[in-house]
């Protein structure tokens, strides 16, 4: 019998399936905490990059520093380095040690021409002579697949750099492509006369 004022106490397999539900949502969880930080770690990655050739394109501009950028493929992950190629003020040294960084997020690089793809190991120059700076688009392929993979567009002097998510070629892309191949035809042009 029981009395009307007493609740009766839980089971064992009460116990156990209100566990299992927790421990299944604890499961859930972890793995969207997990796929946020591989997502923000990826988003991060990509606008330390972005900034550092925004960084890049100024010290080109304004300082009249010849840059090279680097992609490299290590065991630990890809490094990303600038490297002058002539000789820089005193006052950019900090600015080459800092921009020294491991990517651990980012699984691979392509760098997309006109008329070519390169894969690692990559080198973008960013002349200061006649302000010239590799033209073309980062594909930045992240480690997990289910990250969206994003892009820098280099579009050369005077424009800025831009990000934007990786994906085919639209129209527009197209006609960028064009345009931008008749600039280099005309700049080869006035090099050669």
């Amino acid at each position: 019998m029981h009395r009307k004022g007493k609740s009766r106490p839980l089971t064992l397999i009460e116990l156990m399936l209100a566990m299992a539900i927790l421990s299944l949502i604890g499961g859930l969880i972890a793995l969207q905490i997990s796929t946020a930080l591989r997502d923000q770690r990826y988003k991060t990655e990509i606008d330390l990059i972005e900034s550092k050739l925004r960084l890049t394109q100024e010290l080109m501009l304004m300082m009249g520093v010849s840059i090279q950028v680097h992609f490299d493929k290590t065991p630990e992950g890809i490094r990303f380095s600038l490297e002058p190629i002539t000789v820089a003020p005193q006052e950019a040294a900090p600015f080459f040690k800092q921009a020294k960084i491991l990517l651990r997020a980012i699984q691979n690089v392509e760098w997309v021409e006109i008329d070519k793809i390169k894969s690692l190991p990559i080198g973008i120059p960013f002349y200061s002579k006649g302000f010239v700076m590799g033209e073309g688009v980062l594909k930045l392929i992240p480690t997990s697949s289910d990250v969206k993979g994003q892009e820098i567009v280099l579009k050369g002097y005077p424009h800025p750099v831009e990000v934007r998510p990786s994906g085919p070629l639209t129209a527009n892309d197209k006609r960028e492509q064009m345009f931008m191949m008749d600039q280099w035809t005309l700049r080869t042009r006035q090099e050669v006369q």
